[in-house]
């Protein structure tokens, strides 16, 4: 990289992800000038590929889990948000698994996906729910295993080690990345600095910035975290979101009663009156994240305490604006943080955008506005298609919703999704081939199911559909080669997974060992005492002393 003098305009932890990835792989000179005090102490849900983002600047998750009391992420359960073609009610459902599983491929070379086990008859949809490990262990609270990749529920096809996401406390992880940053003889850090001028360079190039203390910072790239450059400076458009109707989020937290049962290994989304609820456990307790749009402060948080049942706490409240800057990197300028776009927090996206321009920018792909632009379309895509479902409750905030006219993209995607699921190939038609995939094609499956849908009964019958349109619909692309390899492969990923849930740890109890150094004992030859027997749950392990017996689940 030729880049040798760079700068991080920064007010959040996403100029702190940027400085430790920059130290890390790269030998720059790297200025991070924070724009005020960091005062963030929310919680956020994470995705797989910023927690992979830190392992590639040198993070193991010793490194951090432990002191940003991070929780593990499988994914995110929706509750209230489908309808249920066989029972007509809306329940539960893992539509975030975050992992693409493979069941082989066909003799033309193809691959098998979750998607490809329904369409060639090998398996009805139920069934698949029942199977999905990420699915089965957030149900069941058991947790992923660091650093023991065979223990990891990824069975003989996914190629180990795989990162899970996670929940963190940003506060304490901001104080871990500064702690690390600092160590690098190569880093500097300017706090609490307002900039007041912006010199350019006569082909436009931000050349130096003045701060109100005189200081002069120069530098041949800059990462824009504030808007200072990219807003002020170059005025570049901010396209808002408008199909998005929510622009604020309320905080409360609540003290565990029995962390054994309350910390789950996902983020949990419910639907609310004023728009939706996000859970999220950490070590120490659980946060609620209400996220809404145009009401009042005051209904809101009665509507939080009362879901809550936390009535002493007190709350915080933040706004945010959904949409995307015309362009993510203009001359020797690139944004990171929410100043490039921002989409709805209702799936944990945060960060997911930062990690991509940074990694583009060092590596000098090409067409990186291009990119950028085509992932933050399909991810707005996939976020917006959530309210856009059938069920919701029949409040003024859910009609309103419902008004908001789509753009084109939108409503391809939705008029595909209505009648069939979609195809890769389908969305890099219609989202340009962007280089990375965010959510999988068994995430947008299961879309089809928050519709309401006339036919959409056959994909929960048994294999030999009674509707023999349907079936020939969906086993047209494959034979019986297919289908019989795709039903063997799944008899043996629902094993792995029956067995892998007798046997991994409860999540806060494998949390709890290990942050505080405690040994956790596997099976051995001869056995030893199983956590939760008088249940039949649980695993061949002994809790450290001073953690009483008990179940697992």
């Amino acid at each position: 990289m030729a880049k040798k003098n760079i700068n991080i305009l920064c007010k959040d932890l996403s100029g702190w992800l940027t400085a430790i990835y920059l130290l890390y792989n790269t030998d720059a000179k790297i200025t991070l000038i924070e724009d005020g005090f960091y005062s963030n102490g929310e919680v956020e849900s994470i995705h797989p590929s910023v927690v992979e983002f830190l392992n590639q600047s040198g993070l193991d998750l010793d490194d951090w889990m432990p002191r940003s009391s991070a929780t593990f992420r499988y994914g995110i359960m929706f509750d209230l948000w489908e309808w249920n073609p066989i029972s007509e009610e809306i329940h539960l459902r893992m539509i975030d698994t975050e992992r693409d599983f493979v069941f082989g491929k066909t003799k033309d070379g193809k691959k098998l996906s979750i998607v490809d086990a329904m369409f060639s008859n090998a398996c009805p949809y139920e069934a698949l729910r029942e199977w999905i490990p990420s699915r089965q262990l957030s149900l069941n609270c058991i947790s992923p295993v660091r650093g023991v990749d065979r223990l990891d529920y990824h069975g003989d096809i996914i190629d180990p080690p795989y990162v899970h996401g996670v929940h963190w406390e940003c506060k304490k992880l901001y104080e871990v990345l500064k702690e690390k940053c600092l160590s690098y003889s190569n880093f500097k850090y300017l706090q609490n600095q307002k900039i007041v001028e912006v010199n350019l360079t006569k082909n436009g190039d931000v050349e130096k910035i003045t701060t109100a203390v005189g200081l002069r910072i120069s530098g041949d790239f800059w990462f824009d975290g504030t808007g200072e450059l990219l807003d002020k400076t170059y005025e570049l458009k901010w396209k808002p979101y408008d199909f998005f109707f929510n622009n604020s989020v309320m905080t409360i937290r609540k003290q565990y009663s029995k962390p054994k049962t309350q910390c789950r290994p996902y983020s949990k989304n419910v639907v609310c009156a004023n728009g939706s609820t996000m859970i999220m456990p950490t070590y120490d307790n659980i946060v609620y994240q209400y996220y809404y749009g145009r009401a009042d402060k005051e209904v809101i948080e009665k509507e939080l305490r009362n879901f809550s049942r936390v009535h002493n706490a007190e709350v915080s409240h933040a706004t945010f604006d959904c949409g995307v800057r015309e362009k993510a990197i203009h001359k020797n300028v690139c944004g990171i943080g929410s100043v490039p776009g921002y989409v709805d927090p209702a799936l944990g996206t945060n960060h997911i955008l930062t990690t991509i321009l940074v990694r583009d920018v060092i590596e000098e792909c090409d067409s990186i506005n291009k990119n950028f632009q085509s992932i933050i379309e399909e991810m707005s895509t996939f976020v917006s298609m959530h309210y856009q479902m059938e069920c919701k409750q029949p409040t003024g905030y859910w009609k309103a919703v419902k008004k908001i006219p789509l753009p084109i993209k939108q409503k391809r995607v939705r008029d595909i999704i209505k009648k069939n699921p979609i195809t890769l190939e389908q969305l890099d038609d219609i989202f340009e081939h962007p280089t990375e995939r965010i959510f999988l094609p068994y995430q947008w499956f299961e879309f089809m199911f928050g519709f309401d849908i006339d036919d959409l009964n056959a994909y929960y019958h048994e294999p030999g559909l009674r509707d023999e349109s349907a079936s020939q619909k969906r086993q047209a692309p494959y034979d019986y080669d297919d289908t019989s390899y795709t039903t063997m492969i799944l008899e043996k990923y629902v094993f792995n997974t029956r067995k892998i849930i007798e046997t991994f740890p409860n999540h806060w109890w494998y949390l709890d060992c290990w942050y505080n150094g405690h040994p956790i004992v596997w099976p051995t030859a001869t056995g030893e005492q199983t956590i939760g027997a008088d249940t039949g749950s649980g695993g061949f392990m002994k809790p450290p002393e001073g953690i009483p017996e008990n179940t697992i689940r």
